[in-house]
């Protein structure tokens, strides 16, 4: 339960931040992300054991605004610029082509090494 507490909202517990943690504990069992991994207020979603902050972007397409693969990847080189690395919970994408056209912007873009995909 502790990964699902998000310290930017004051340790609270939600359905998006219930994700969050499912989403980390994946990447984790994948070995993706290096154990310990911890949720620190002000260093986005999460850090890892190289002190890596990493921040989590849920992209939606079943709803308005209408999905858009440049504003994602600039979400993501905004992220990067600032430190942090970025983590695409893609789940909320039921177009597999935009999935793909999201792997395909981010590999252009010269950010995949700061990504990681959780599907």
């Amino acid at each position: 339960m502790e990964l699902a507490a998000d310290p930017d909202h004051g340790g609270r517990v939600s359905n998006g931040s219930l994700q969050e943690a499912h989403v980390i504990l994946a990447l984790i069992d994948s070995g993706e992300l290096r154990t310990p991994v911890v949720r620190t207020a002000g260093r986005g979603d999460c850090t890892d054991r190289n002190q890596q902050d990493w921040d989590i972007k849920s992209p939606r397409d079943t709803f308005w605004p209408q999905f858009d693969v440049d504003i994602m990847v600039e979400k993501i080189r905004r992220e990067v610029i600032c430190g942090e690395n970025v983590i695409l919970d893609l789940t909320g994408l039921t177009d597999g082509a935009n999935r793909q056209a999201l792997r395909e912007a981010v590999d252009r873009a010269g950010l995949a090494a700061h990504v990681r995909w959780y599907e």
